[in-house]
């Protein structure tokens, strides 16, 4: 059977610096391909009762939930709640040869509409602004104030996301570590499928 015949040994562990997360990636959401020579249902069990269950204020590392042949894991820490921390999403596709999970590392949802959301009024209220600073031939203080505001505003979340995510990329191997020693879940060999470089 092709799932026996499948050599964990010969898939190629991708390079780190292939792994990194950069802003873009946190935006849109870090694609990557997983594969296993499991069952979907057997992957399904692995991961559920080697995870954590997301939701408790205690879990520490990572941490998540299976259900319906989706997976959702993000890093915990006991008592902190981190809205900007990316998520690692994705569902379970099982064919001939194993199971596939696609997924991807990013913000989660929630947080990529309020970012759209944010920029969207901070853009209307600067285009506010430069319209009243051409027609205030006074150039009042309000203007002024406005134009030292609005950079802040527009940098604030950035700047947040920096912050409380300076170790996203660690996460994110610690992730795929843990879905490789829970259920055998390694990146593609085809690097272009897999999202990963192959080492």
């Amino acid at each position: 059977h092709e799932r026996q015949k499948f050599a964990l040994d010969q898939r190629r562990t991708p390079d780190r610096a292939a792994r990194r997360v950069n802003l873009r990636d946190y935006i849109l959401g870090r694609r990557v391909t997983l594969l296993s020579p499991h069952s979907k249902d057997e992957v399904a069990r692995r991961i559920k009762e080697a995870t954590p269950f997301g939701l408790s204020p205690f879990s520490h590392g990572v941490s998540g939930w299976v259900w319906s042949g989706w997976v959702r894991l993000a890093w915990m820490i006991p008592m902190f709640g981190n809205g900007f921390r990316p998520i690692f999403s994705g569902r379970l596709r099982e064919d001939q040869k194993g199971t596939t999970l696609k997924a991807s590392y990013g913000a989660p949802w929630f947080l990529r509409l309020f970012l759209a959301f944010w920029y969207l009024v901070l853009s209307l209220i600067t285009a506010g602004g430069l319209t009243l600073g051409f027609d205030n031939q006074d150039g009042g203080e309000g203007v002024w104030l406005a134009w030292i505001v609005l950079p802040l505003l527009l940098l604030a979340p950035l700047a947040f996301h920096f912050i409380a995510n300076r170790n996203a990329n660690t996460h994110f191997d610690a992730m795929l570590e843990h879905l490789s020693e829970a259920a055998d879940l390694a990146p593609d060999t085809d690097s272009k499928r897999s999202g990963l470089k192959a080492g």
